[in-house]
């Protein structure tokens, strides 16, 4: 009979069912006129309501990612602002914003009644429509906050808004500039009186569930319970005085947008074949905070190693070329844990070899649903720059066994990690993770796991 997936299949063929004259597959032949069907009975269809379907993960990169509870997609078009993003061809294409709404906008979990949703996503795609607003002149962000107000204040009024007051609310807003360590300088987010009550933007978010690049544990209610307690936990005296970092309720970290690329060779035989063991580019002119300038330059001592590509910064498509021939990368951590480099590397195959302590804790998209350690490799900071060329000797070490085992996770990590991988779940990730990690007060009701 048609193979499952098809549009309507037909029933399958039994003792009692005479096979059909015409089917999309051979005729059956005669004699007998139909098999035996086996005792088991076959997979059947997935529902038609279900969410993407699942990729087989079976080097354990990752679980199943499915969201069977409905989410609310405001539509207004004066918080989509769709027009403005048909008349810019950057719309979309700094940051994951447009790329996890439009996938938001087709999924089957998406619901127009505001009773049925278990969470609402917020449509304002901020840090697209500040590279896209029209200008007069350069710095002149009249238009950028005239959209922002009215967006804003349709948000308030709605149904949905009124009813939570922000919870269970969640808008991804990808840019270090909204944090509130720049906040009071950029103001990418208006303060408007007649919001009344919520005329204060951080008021306003407080309950909100931000979808950002880093999540340091520091949102008010977090800090009103437990800063006091841990010796001042939200603003320690030293190491990170700008703390904290959140005034929003709660953060899910999902990955960065990088560059468009062909994409690499997935086959292990092709990924085996690629000329370097070791790669790193970065701008050694480059003055970094948070001490991070030694550590981003302290690769250079590795150049002359065998097989490796180690030396400044070049242009996007040699960048990618070099982690495209490369098999293991090396992501430092910059002005913060987080860098670009780790899913530049992920993008084209490159298995990250992670120089960045804090990373797992603050950095690390999708804690709950990707094992990081089976498709990436760490080295403790003291010990890279103790002795860089001590700390990376075990790449050239690893057998074709375990070369395979981080070849097959990163493949399946970077469906997962890459917005613009083809069948990319990162959207549907970051719909899980949301529910997952930041809805304490939904009935978890997300599935986790292969299929029934």
């Amino acid at each position: 009979c048609p193979p499952c997936g098809a549009v309507e299949p037909p029933p399958r063929p039994s003792k009692a069912t005479p096979c059909p004259e015409s089917r999309a597959a051979a005729p059956c032949p005669d004699p007998p006129p139909c098999p035996t069907p086996a005792p088991a009975a076959p997979p059947q269809c997935p529902p038609a309501a279900q969410a993407s379907a699942a990729p087989a993960f079976g080097f354990g990169a990752a679980v199943d990612i499915r969201l069977t509870q409905h989410f609310y997609l405001y539509d207004d078009p004066e918080m989509t602002l769709l027009h403005v993003g048909k008349k810019c061809e950057r719309w979309g294409m700094q940051d994951p914003d447009i790329a996890f709404l439009e996938a938001a906008r087709k999924h089957p979990m998406r619901t127009k009644n505001v009773d049925e949703a278990a969470f609402f996503v917020i449509s304002i795609p901020a840090t697209s429509l500040y590279d896209c607003a029209p200008r007069a002149k350069k710095g002149d962000d009249s238009a950028y906050n005239d959209y922002m107000v009215k967006a804003l204040r349709k948000l308030v009024s709605s149904k949905a808004w009124t009813k939570t007051q922000g919870r269970r609310h969640v808008w991804m807003l990808f840019d270090w500039k909204y944090m509130s360590w720049t906040d009071h300088r950029w103001k990418r987010i208006p303060d408007d009186e007649k919001r009344g009550p919520l005329a204060d933007h951080k008021k306003l978010l407080r309950h909100v569930t931000f979808i950002t690049y880093e999540n340091w544990h520091t949102h008010p209610a977090t800090c009103e319970a437990y800063s006091a307690a841990f010796n001042n936990y939200c603003k320690p005296r030293r190491d990170f005085d700008w703390l904290p970092f959140e005034y929003w309720g709660c953060s899910v970290v999902v990955p960065y947008a990088v560059a468009p690329s062909k994409g690499p060779a997935l086959d292990f035989d092709s990924w085996m074949r690629r000329q370097k063991v070791l790669y790193y580019r970065n701008d050694m002119k480059r003055i970094y905070y948070w001490n991070a300038t030694e550590v981003r330059r302290k690769p250079m001592e590795l150049k002359n190693l065998p097989d490796v590509s180690i030396g400044p910064a070049t242009e996007t498509k040699e960048f990618q070329q070099g982690l495209y021939k490369s098999k293991f990368c090396l992501v430092t951590r910059g002005d913060t844990p987080s860098s670009h480099k780790m899913f530049d590397a992920i993008m084209q195959l490159c298995v990250p070899v992670i120089i960045s302590d804090l990373f797992d804790r603050i950095a690390k998209p999708f804690p709950t649903l990707l094992a990081w350690d089976t498709f990436t490799l760490s080295i403790p900071e003291a010990d890279f720059m103790k002795d860089p060329k001590h700390a990376v000797a075990f790449l050239w070490t690893l057998s074709r066994g375990e070369m395979r085992r981080l070849h097959g996770a990163l493949k399946e990590a970077r469906r997962v990690l890459d917005w613009r991988a083809p069948g990319s779940l990162a959207a549907e990730a970051t719909l899980v993770s949301a529910l997952d990690t930041c809805i304490p007060e939904q009935p978890w009701q997300v599935r986790i796991g292969p299929p029934d």
